[in-house]
C-alpha cells in the first residue's frame, strides 16, 4: 500500500527544512521536474558535444598537416582565375588549408561552450538539489477554490501539488528556496511569533516588486505618484534606440525603396506608363513609406519614454490583475515567441517567467506604471 503524500506541515519535511536542507523526497522531486523543464539544455549540449568530437577526430591528424605546411614553400602556386575582362590568380590551394584550420578551430570553440553550458546546468540542479533552505514569513489563503500560499506578495509554488492538501488559512513560517520559489514546507505561526530581521530581509528581496526586478524600497515614492531617480535614470536608458545605426539601416531601406520607384518613374516619363511600370512605382513607393512609418513609430516611442522619465509621474491602478502566457505573433519582424503577461482593465505589460509565476492571478493588486509609455515600474499585492 502506497504511503500517503507529504504535506507542507508534515513534521519530517519541517524538521529537515528548519535546518537549511532539502529532504529526500523533495530532492527527487525536484530533480525530476527540473529535468522535465530543462531536459533540453543537457541533450543539446551532449549532442554538439558527441558530434563536435567525431568532426575533430577526423580533422585532427588534418590539422596537423596543415599547420606544419601552412608557413612552407611547398605550395602549389598561384591559381590564375579568369574573367571576362581581367584575370586573378588567388593561392587558392593555402586559402584551403587557412580555412580548414579555422573550421578545427571552430570545433574545439563549440565543444568549449557546451561544456560550459553544461556545467552551469549541473551546477543550477547543485543549488536547487542541495542548496540552502531559507525562512520567510507568510500566509495561506482560500481563494475560488484553491489554496494559496503567498510572502510577500508572491505568490510561493509548492514543491509537490500534493502537498497543499489539507492546510488550513493562516499565518506561517515557510521554508523555501528562495533562488526558485520552491515552498519546501510550513509551520503555523504562533500569536507571539514575529518574524527574524533575515526574514524580513528576504521577504523584501524575494518579494513579488522583486522578482519582476523593481526595488521594493522604491514601493513608498511611488505610492505619491513619483518615479525615483534611479527608476527615471533606467527609464531614459531603456528607450528605444534610435542611434545612427538605426539611421543608416532605415535610411538605406526608404532609399532602396525610393530609388527603385525613381527606375520605373523615369522609364514611364521616357516611354510612357504601363500597368506594369506603376504597379514598380507603387511597389517601391510602399516599401519606402513602410519603413518611414517605422522609424517614426520609433521615434515616438522614444520621445514617450523619454518625457516620462523627465516628468518623473506615475501613475497607479488598483484592481484584479491576471496572468497569461502563450505565442507572441511578431508578423514580419521576426520569429514568434513565448511571452507572459500581467494583464488588468488598463492593459497588458509583458513580463519575465519569474515575475509570471511570482503573481497570485486573481486577486487585488496595486499597479504603478508610466502615463505615456506604459511601462511597468512596480507592483504590489493588496492586503
Amino acid at each position: 500500500m502506497a504511503a500517503p503524500p507529504l504535506t507542507l506541515e508534515s513534521p519530517t519535511l519541517v524538521e529537515v527544512n528548519a535546518r537549511g536542507q532539502v529532504a529526500g523526497e523533495q530532492r527527487r522531486v525536484l530533480a525530476r521536474d527540473l529535468y522535465l523543464q530543462n531536459w533540453k539544455t543537457p541533450v543539446g549540449s551532449l549532442g554538439w558535444i558527441a558530434g563536435s568530437l567525431v568532426m575533430l577526430r577526423i580533422l585532427t591528424p588534418v590539422f596537423g598537416q596543415l599547420v606544419g605546411t601552412l608557413f612552407t614553400d611547398n605550395d602549389a602556386g598561384l591559381v590564375p582565375l579568369r574573367f571576362p575582362a581581367f584575370t586573378v590568380s588567388l593561392p587558392l590551394w593555402t586559402m584551403l588549408k587557412v580555412f580548414l584550420i579555422l573550421v578545427t578551430l571552430a570545433y574545439v570553440a563549440v565543444v568549449g561552450v557546451q561544456v560550459k553550458h553544461l556545467v552551469g546546468f549541473l551546477r543550477l540542479r547543485q543549488a536547487l538539489l542541495h542548496g540552502r533552505v531559507a525562512s520567510v514569513i507568510g500566509e495561506v489563503q482560500h481563494r475560488g477554490g484553491e489554496t494559496l500560499a503567498i510572502s510577500a506578495g508572491r505568490l510561493l509554488r509548492p514543491w509537490d501539488a500534493r502537498a497543499m492538501a489539507g492546510i488550513e488559512p493562516g499565518r506561517y513560517r515557510f521554508f523555501l528556496l528562495p533562488r526558485f520559489d520552491w515552498l519546501l514546507s510550513a509551520q503555523r505561526l504562533r500569536d507571539w511569533e514575529r518574524p527574524t530581521a533575515d526574514e524580513e530581509a528576504l521577504a523584501a528581496r524575494y518579494s513579488l516588486g522583486g522578482a519582476s526586478g523593481f526595488a521594493p524600497a522604491n514601493l513608498a515614492e511611488n505610492g505619491t505618484g513619483r518615479l525615483t531617480p534611479e527608476q527615471a535614470r533606467l527609464l531614459r536608458d531603456t528607450a528605444p534606440d534610435i542611434g545612427w545605426r538605426l539611421f543608416v539601416l532605415f535610411g538605406f531601406a526608404i532609399a532602396l525603396g525610393a530609388a527603385g520607384a525613381g527606375v520605373y518613374v523615369r522609364e514611364a516619363l521616357r516611354d510612357g506608363f504601363t500597368t506594369a511600370r506603376l504597379e514598380g512605382i507603387g511597389a517601391g513607393l510602399a516599401w519606402a513609406a513602410i519603413w518611414v512609418a517605422i522609424l517614426v513609430m520609433q521615434f515616438r516611442a522614444h520621445a514617450r519614454q523619454q518625457r516620462d522619465a523627465s516628468a518623473g509621474r506615475v501613475v497607479m491602478y488598483e484592481g484584479v490583475v491576471t496572468k497569461w502566457e502563450g505565442w507572441k505573433n511578431s508578423g514580419s519582424d521576426g520569429p514568434n515567441t513565448w511571452v507572459y503577461r500581467y494583464e488588468c482593465d488598463i492593459g497588458q505589460f509583458e513580463v519575465s517567467q519569474t515575475a509570471f509565476r511570482a503573481l497570485a492571478s486573481g486577486l487585488v493588486h496595486r499597479v504603478y506604471y508610466t502615463p505615456e509609455s506604459r511601462q511597468l515600474v512596480n507592483i504590489e499585492l493588496v492586503p
